[in-house]
């Protein structure tokens, strides 16, 4: 992951390096079941921003944009895969911290 540094790219463009990064540690169903979630995360349209997420620069993504995602979810889903979805994304900006892709 590291050629992506400081390339600026999209929450999109980092899940399937991520998700690739992956294949063979984890079991098909459970990779099923991420990309499922993932695509919730990716299709949301941000507000004011006339935006997928999933199109937006990793750096460029903010709390409130991440709230308006949670409040939907939860407005859609029950409480637990909320939070499931939130917690894969809570994943991916660990592992993008770590790859120093963001700040």
């Amino acid at each position: 992951m590291s050629d992506m540094r400081n390339k600026g790219i999209t929450l999109d463009e980092f899940f399937e390096v991520w998700e690739k990064n992956r294949k063979g540690t984890i079991k098909d169903s459970t990779e099923r079941t991420v990309a499922e979630r993932y695509k919730s995360i990716s299709s949301f349209i941000v507000e004011g921003e006339n935006l997928a997420l999933g199109s937006i620069i990793l750096g460029d993504i903010r709390r409130p944009m991440v709230l308006e995602l949670q409040r939907s979810l939860m407005e859609r889903d029950c409480s637990s895969t909320a939070n499931s979805i939130i917690s894969l994304l809570n994943t991916l900006f660990k592992d993008a911290m770590n790859e120093r892709m963001i700040e």
